[in-house]
């Protein structure tokens, strides 16, 4: 029996569906998704993911809620990579920062007014009580910078190690993102565009000192430009995205004179881009998140050094905003959905590897007549039998 045992086993985890290195059992779904049923590591079922893969019946639900590391199958990438949920659950999703010394994933949920930290499947609120956060960012030092995307909207400082934060400006015009420059200071938007007549509309760049308190402004606009999302790189060039494109405009990413303030056209033909991300060291390719290209779909275009650009993913619902890690690995804000995306490389299987250990089991298995001490018989057990002073 224990030898049939064994044969069973490694036929088993010969066959096993998807078995990943991350420790994760999937099984594919009829609705092209993967959900994560059983933990290799802790040898648990994960009942969340059970009851979101099987209907009362025993049949699949249809729309059912993806959990927590499984893949998002609509969403297409460039081949080796897969886009899996990172944080699911959240009010309005917006702005994404990497904490400078940990690494950790800060995310502002515009509707619930706060800031959070994404911890495995929990988003830990560290910042709350705002007005539509959306644009945050850190200091090299670990302070956390939170806008209020409103129409007399302050700026929000949370110092590293405390939990007193402190409104450092106030009375901004709808500001909305935020970003770190190489020299200690942030450049921020504001676009009244939701809230004042045509007319009266203006948009802006400006720098913020937190030494000082200072603010000067380096740019304003009206008319045809929404200045939203924000870059910089490694060497201090500011990259800002013009959320009006697509409506009334083509141009749709502006290199900005970190000095002058001096504008020129980077990027054209995007739409409704809200969002940019260079690599972790600040280099090229830049990512640009399109909010929605039409029917509330997403999308994702990457931008090389000299402007040119190419579709990097697709599939997505409303975006908002994207930030990249020293790993590589990309994290998206999708705000219709509440879930953070993590784009990444697809993992290697190791189902074969799994078979060939199935096999080594049944060998030993046979050669020794016992099997593995963790079933309760001891791995040389017949064999201490026949050798026993008694036999």
């Amino acid at each position: 029996m224990m030898v049939i045992f064994f044969m069973i086993l490694g036929q088993m985890v010969l066959f096993l569906p998807s078995c990943w290195a991350d420790g994760t059992v999937s099984q594919p779904s009829s609705r092209g998704s993967d959900f994560r049923l059983f933990s290799v590591v802790t040898g648990s079922l994960d009942a969340d993911a059970y009851r979101l893969w099987w209907g009362g019946d025993g049949t699949p639900e249809a729309g059912a809620t993806l959990a927590v590391g499984d893949v998002v199958s609509r969403i297409s990438t460039p081949a080796g990579l897969r886009a899996v949920v990172h944080a699911r659950g959240l009010s309005s999703p917006d702005g994404l920062a990497l904490h400078p010394v940990t690494g950790d994933l800060y995310v502002a949920e515009e509707t619930a007014g706060q800031v959070c930290r994404v911890s495995g499947d929990a988003c830990i609120p560290v910042l709350w009580g705002l007005s539509s956060p959306e644009g945050i960012a850190f200091s090299a030092a670990g302070d956390l910078y939170a806008l209020e995307d409103v129409e007399d909207g302050r700026l929000w400082k949370l110092p590293a190690g405390s939990a007193d934060p402190l409104v450092v400006a106030e009375h901004l015009d709808a500001p909305e993102d935020i970003e770190l420059e190489p020299g200690g200071t942030f450049v921020f938007t504001e676009s009244t565009v939701q809230f004042s007549q045509p007319l009266q509309y203006r948009t802006r760049v400006s720098r913020f000192d937190p030494s000082s308190g200072q603010i000067v402004q380096l740019r304003q606009d009206a008319l045809l430009w929404s200045y939203s999302g924000l870059e910089i790189s490694a060497g201090g060039q500011i990259y800002v995205c013009n959320e009006a494109s697509g409506v009334g405009t083509r141009h749709s990413v502006f290199k900005l004179d970190p000095v002058t303030g001096e504008r020129s056209l980077f990027v054209t033909n995007l739409v409704a881009p809200e969002g940019l991300s260079l690599t972790a060291a600040g280099e090229f390719p830049l990512l640009v998140a399109e909010e929605d290209t039409g029917a509330g779909n997403g999308r994702l275009t990457s931008v090389a050094e000299n402007g040119s650009r190419s579709v990097f993913a697709t599939g997505f619902l409303n975006i908002e905003d994207v930030v990249v890690d020293g790993e590589g690995r990309i994290y998206v804000t999708e705000d219709s959905s509440g879930m953070v995306l993590r784009i990444e490389p697809e993992p290697s299987p190791v189902g074969l590897g799994w078979g060939w250990a199935g096999f080594l089991i049944l060998f030993f298995a046979i050669m020794d007549g016992g099997g593995p001490p963790w079933l309760g018989r001891p791995w040389n057990a017949s064999r201490t039998r026949i050798n026993s002073p008694e036999s």
